[in-house]
């Protein structure tokens, strides 16, 4: 069974006592709800496999499109768990530069509020290990990789970013 990146603003905030105590819903910062901001009743999440083989993909597509560097806090979600609450996910084209990441993209459509709760109720549940961050240096190495090996085309992605990139080049022996 597959899983679904989703970014989160501060991983700590899901990882606070008040926030993971089921019994106590009332008491949780609403700032968790920042995370499962959607458009147009639409959430983006990213499709990875069970054995996280694709993760690397994801995060590289994802951080492609980003205006700087900084670090990556994430959750990844059950597959069958948000479908089963949402009942839609809809496969569509990843918006990033980074093409082995394109496919990977999906849309959770037809968000109403009761599933959003119901999305958020189920992330609070997540174990620990699912809750992850990616340092600025992990985020600057993948997508240098990328870069270097011409899967990603520097001239697609913003200058700065780009420049911070090289910043944390590691220097050639």
């Amino acid at each position: 069974m597959a899983l679904l990146f989703r970014s989160l603003r501060n991983r700590e905030h899901w990882l606070k006592d008040d926030a993971r105590n089921p019994e106590d819903v009332q008491n949780v910062s609403s700032d968790l709800l920042r995370d499962f901001a959607s458009s147009a009743a639409t959430l983006s999440v990213w499709r990875v496999e069970d054995d996280r083989s694709n993760l690397d993909i994801v995060l590289t597509g994802f951080t492609a499109v980003w205006d700087k560097l900084d670090k990556l806090d994430f959750v990844l979600l059950d597959y069958a768990e948000v479908e089963a609450i949402t009942g839609t996910l809809a496969i569509t084209d990843g918006s990033t530069p980074f093409k082995p990441a394109v496919a990977e993209h999906r849309d959770i459509t037809n968000l109403t509020i009761g599933k959003l709760v119901r999305l958020i109720e189920m992330t609070r549940r997540r174990d620990e290990r699912f809750f992850q961050r990616k340092t600025v240096k992990e985020i600057a190495t993948l997508l240098d990789t990328a870069i270097t090996d011409g899967t990603l085309d520097a001239s697609t992605i913003k200058p700065k970013l780009h420049e911070d990139i090289k910043k944390h080049r590691k220097p050639k022996a």
